[in-house]
């Protein structure tokens, strides 16, 4: 028994189990709770905790967060090296050019650890991105996921930003960062 539930704990799930999950999820929390679901608003309520102008029960929205960082630091623990994330030849190669050659485990050992420049890497990137999920009205998540399920035409175009500089990045940025 132990061993199954480390299975389904700390294995990575197929996409087409945690897709539909994630969608089930957005949609239950809909219509049971009928409030949208977002990171950068839970932040946005975590932050405004002390402020005397907000008065909204955010207690879901703490729990919410502090799950997810807890998740995160899980994922960090349990990075076990016997899972091996399943990249192709091209994309192998790419990655050994930027200097990344240890591919077992969940993550890059060598960008996620505790040297002082993946730590700025991170870092500045986190800030990155919380000032374009506040100048944006939500984040990646939100729209992507919440936004579209709700129809917003705001979220679509979002989706449709997001990949585009994802694209961006991948080509012209990242390969000129390492």
């Amino acid at each position: 028994m132990s061993d199954l539930v480390n299975q389904i704990i700390f294995a990575p799930w197929p996409w087409y189990v945690g897709g539909p999950l994630i969608g089930v999820f957005v949609i239950a929390f809909l219509w049971i709770e009928n409030k949208s679901l977002g990171v950068s608003s839970s932040f946005d309520e975590i932050c405004s905790i002390g402020s005397q102008t907000k008065t909204s029960n955010s207690s879901w929205q703490i729990t919410f967060v502090l799950g997810l960082v807890l998740g995160g630091a899980l994922l960090y623990l349990s990075n076990d090296t016997k899972y091996v994330v399943a990249l192709s030849h091209g994309a192998t190669e790419k990655l050994n050019s930027y200097g990344i050659t240890v591919f077992s485990g969940l993550v890059p050992s060598e960008l996620f650890n505790f040297e002082l420049s993946n730590l700025l890497f991170l870092f500045g990137g986190g800030f990155f991105i919380g000032f374009g999920a506040r100048y944006a009205g939500g984040c990646t998540a939100g729209h992507s996921i919440m936004g579209i399920a709700l129809l917003s035409i705001g979220s679509i175009v979002s989706t449709v930003s997001f990949f585009i500089g994802g694209l961006i990045s991948s080509y012209f940025i990242v390969p000129n960062l390492f």
